[in-house]
């Protein structure tokens, strides 16, 4: 990939693949919309083995099967450290754009991505995934 991901655990070769792919994507937004590179990608993780949303009872989450990855901020070469929490609703119109645009790019190469916009449980990250799709929020 090119660049560090935090928290990076076991995940599945597709996922792999396309989170690759993506952060080439993302890392070319972070030049045109923030003007610095990104030198970081921030994860919550990858294999938990854990129900959807951790609610008992509910089905096994895609990252139960190291199938997914949540990414909850960018780190900029500049220093500047972009995150999903306080960036998506936050004051700087470009880091808006960007976050935005990162995650259209997530449901471009991911069967399900989620962000802030999908629900409370995705407030602070950008969820992607490989499972049955296709669903982007």
């Amino acid at each position: 990939m090119g660049m560090p991901v935090t928290n990076l655990g076991a995940i599945t070769c597709p996922v792999a693949s396309n989170l690759t792919l993506w952060a080439r994507e993302v890392r070319a937004l972070a030049q045109r919309h923030l003007r610095s590179d990104l030198v970081r990608l921030e994860s919550y993780g990858t294999y938990s083995c854990r129900s959807v949303n951790s609610r008992p009872g509910a089905r096994l989450s895609e990252h139960a099967y190291a199938n997914a990855v949540d990414i909850a901020a960018f780190v900029l070469k500049d220093g500047r450290r972009i995150t999903v929490k306080a960036g998506w609703n936050g004051g700087d119109a470009s880091v808006r754009t960007f976050l935005r645009e990162a995650h259209r790019a997530g449901c471009r190469r991911f069967a399900i991505t989620i962000g802030p916009d999908g629900d409370a449980y995705h407030a602070d990250h950008i969820h992607m995934d490989m499972g049955r799709g296709p669903y982007c929020r």
